[in-house]
């Protein structure tokens, strides 16, 4: 994925899951991290489409917090000791494929959470099905 085709409010996502990444003590920045980032995005478009789709939101970051603090963490590591999970690099891919399919040059937000989705990784897609968060609803909250 090239990182000069996100939008700001993707960068910021990629930032805040770094930053809480470090937060928890954890060098791998995983698709927890950036899921409850973009939950979190003040003024971002996630937010909204989470609760179109009737996602509690404070449950939601509540369970990805629960899973972040079951992570091992690494005492002392600081934030140039981070670097991204294979699963991360793999929905990153996927929400630039995302992106590409849906005809947009750029790779925002609602790509970023359509590659988690598709590549998120076992915990955090335990955690997304949970709350009813697929593809096929993300879409159809994206036409509305």
């Amino acid at each position: 994925m090239r990182l000069d085709k996100l939008t700001t409010k993707s960068q910021e996502a990629l930032e805040a899951a770094q930053e809480l990444a470090h937060q928890h003590s954890q060098q791998q920045v995983d698709g927890e991290h950036l899921a409850l980032a973009l939950a979190r995005q003040q003024d971002g478009i996630i937010p909204t489409l989470l609760q179109r789709i009737g996602v509690d939101l404070a449950k939601l970051q509540a369970e990805l917090e629960a899973e972040l603090a079951r992570r091992a963490k690494v005492q002392g590591a600081s934030t140039a000791d981070l670097y991204l999970s294979t699963e991360l690099k793999q929905a990153l891919d996927a929400a630039q494929a995302e992106a590409t399919q849906l005809g947009d040059e750029y790779v925002s937000t609602e790509h970023l959470l359509l590659g988690l989705l598709a590549k998120g990784g076992s915990a955090l897609g335990r955690v997304l099905k949970k709350h009813n968060l697929r593809r096929d609803t993300l879409l159809d909250a994206l036409g509305q």
